[in-house]
């Protein structure tokens, strides 16, 4: 089962690592903005990147619900997937670790991260205990639902607190929160619509793809096979040949038979 899981965290950790570029490009602007700008326009700015960055972090939600299973088991065979409400699970970490990012990089950029140790702490504990409860009942579905339960209501949420009370100061993290609810319904609800029409269309390419897949390696496998044979066969009689040619020449010349003689052939 934990090659299963580390098939599917494989490409989740791609996913984020092509986010994480966009991020670790962000910092440097965004703190140099933050000592140069005043808090109302680093709010606005941070409220249009977020609106930009989760647009993207959606798309890649609904395209790694729809496209994750069909994927897999073209990869690696159907006898190596998770079910769906796994891969659900999977897809709703993805997307509230992208919901943290850009207030992440507001929140270190003002260098709030001493403020938050705390949070990090109780983190770190409530996701051991709730991995140890949860995945008694419901196996890996629980340890993935262990950790996006102590992402959201104390990391998401503790540090979005921290970030509004000691750098914004408008009372506008309840506007921050709607802005994230509103997000995540609309992408709940294309998902959804798009899981759906993927389902009803069905994936045929991707049935054929993995039959054809199977079926060459396969057949690279026989021609392995017998391109060694073949050329056992070839040694083989090349010293027969040899071996045949030297009794020929001893009968003409001795000397040259004791040669092929002390060569084993």
């Amino acid at each position: 089962m934990t090659a299963v899981y580390s098939n599917y965290f494989l490409i989740l950790t791609s996913v984020t690592s092509l986010f994480g570029i966009i991020g670790a490009s962000m910092v440097a602007s965004v703190g140099n903005s933050i000592v140069t700008e005043n808090v109302e326009k680093n709010y606005r700015d941070m409220r249009r990147f977020n609106f930009m960055y989760m647009l993207l972090a959606g798309w890649a939600v609904i395209c790694m619900l729809c496209l994750y299973q069909p994927f897999v088991r073209l990869w690696v065979g159907s006898d190596l997937m998770l079910g769906l409400p796994e891969v659900v699970a999977l897809c709703l970490y993805f997307y509230v670790l992208k919901m943290g990012d850009l207030r992440w990089i507001y929140f270190e950029g003002a260098g709030l991260w001493w403020k938050a140790r705390y949070i990090v702490i109780a983190e770190i504990i409530a996701n051991i205990v709730l991995n140890l409860l949860l995945a008694k009942y419901w196996g890996v579905l629980g340890i993935i639902l262990a950790t996006l339960i102590s992402l959201f209501f104390i990391n998401f949420i503790g540090e979005a607190w921290i970030l509004f009370k000691e750098y914004f100061k408008n009372g506008r993290l309840s506007t921050f929160f709607a802005d994230q609810a509103l997000y995540f319904g609309v992408t709940v609800v294309l998902a959804v619509a798009c899981l759906a029409a993927c389902n009803r269309v069905g994936l045929p390419c991707i049935e054929v793809g993995h039959d054809a897949l199977q079926a060459a390696t396969g057949a690279a496998k026989v021609a392995g096979v017998n391109a060694v044979n073949g050329a056992s066969a070839s040694a083989t009689s090349g010293v027969a040949a040899a071996g045949a040619a030297g009794i020929v020449n001893g009968v003409a010349n001795p000397g040259q038979s004791k040669l092929f003689a002390l060569a084993g052939c």
